[in-house]
């Protein structure tokens, strides 16, 4: 794009322009077609047990606390299982723990 008050542009300073457009739409087209790649749906998965007491021996044992609810955030999963996950510039879908105790501190309080 033609800088503003500048008036018409060199024959260099236009090949400069567009190839500095170019190089800015490859970006974006190369992010979001890396962002669309991470929102895939298929993100998650269903561990069924045969009682609670099942569910929450597993979440012990893997040191995870009883607390999970139904989610489990699957990045400690899987560093708790040793398993190297790919990077996502996702953000995270569940809060951490420190965010959670604090939310819960302050339900207390309100109380």
């Amino acid at each position: 794009m033609p800088k503003k008050g500048k008036g018409l542009l060199t024959v260099e300073e236009a090949s400069d322009e567009v190839s500095e457009y170019v190089r800015h739409s490859t970006a974006r087209q190369k992010q979001k077609k890396n962002t669309e790649a991470d929102r895939d749906a298929d993100f998650y998965f269903v561990a069924c047990f045969q009682s609670k007491a099942q569910r929450d021996a597993f979440l012990k044992a893997m040191k995870l606390g009883v607390d999970w609810s139904l989610y489990l955030d699957g990045r400690k999963l899987a560093e708790r299982c040793g398993v190297a996950l790919p990077e996502s510039a996702l953000p995270p879908l569940l809060r951490d723990d420190a965010e959670r105790m604090m939310d819960d501190d302050d339900e207390a309080r309100a109380r």
